[in-house]
């Protein structure tokens, strides 16, 4: 897992996380505090704002018609693939 230090000053950050948008099918995201180190693995995942559990996140997404992409190491949604379309 990635860890994330929210032991600094940062108008931007909510518990070290930095608003980024509204993704049209994600909704609200967050990333990584942009005074902060982000993920090596993927280098910029997002974390959807009504994602409090990752399978029923999955499920919901799944509902929609997409699968999420997971970063394995910081569980960020790096990418979302359209039931049916692959890559």
């Amino acid at each position: 897992m990635a860890t994330v230090s929210v032991e600094h000053d940062c108008p931007l950050c909510i518990e070290g996380f930095a608003p980024c948008g509204i993704d049209p099918v994600l909704g609200p995201v967050m990333q990584f505090c942009p005074t902060q180190p982000h993920c090596d693995s993927c280098g910029g995942a997002v974390f959807p704002t009504d994602a409090d559990c990752m399978p029923q996140f999955a499920d919901l997404m799944a509902a929609r018609g997409y699968h999420a992409i997971f970063c394995p190491a910081c569980t960020g949604v790096i990418v979302l693939i359209r039931i049916g379309e692959g890559f």
